[in-house]
């Protein structure tokens, strides 16, 4: 069993800020009640009847199954972008302190590395050239 505690939404219109203090309390109790759950049980009952058995004074959605399978959606071209909003002068210090700007997906543990050459592409991409499309 899985269960994930969600970052809190208030910045929707409408939206009700919970108590931060009240939100604490709940998500202790929820890992209290959890922690009851023995093996046995979550090998013999069937979903519904465990959340019943543990939440049923609470409101609990069961959503479908879905397989979980690995994904990761970075890219070089996602991380381009991330160094892009920072801006030229924050990567251009990087670049300057370790000789190369390194971006560690902790998701896929792919490393992506960019030197100087990059980074000049990275911010010079939108910049219109004279030279035309001779190759010297």
């Amino acid at each position: 069993m899985l269960l994930q505690r969600l970052p809190a939404g208030g910045s929707a219109a409408g939206a009700v800020q919970a108590d931060p203090e009240a939100v604490d309390d709940t998500w202790r109790r929820l890992q209290l009640i959890a922690d009851t759950l023995t093996p046995e049980e979550m090998h013999s009952l069937a979903d519904e009847e465990i959340l019943h058995r543990l939440f049923h004074e609470d409101d609990v959605r069961l959503f479908e199954p879905a397989p979980v399978y690995f994904r990761c959606r970075c890219s070089r071209e996602r991380v381009t972008g991330v160094l892009h909003s920072l801006g030229a002068a924050e990567i251009e210090s990087v670049l300057a302190e370790r000789g190369e700007v390194e971006v560690h997906c902790d998701f896929c543990n792919r490393a992506y590395h960019f030197d100087a050459v990059d980074v000049a592409q990275i911010f010079n991409a939108g910049v219109a050239t004279d030279r035309g499309s001779s190759v010297h």
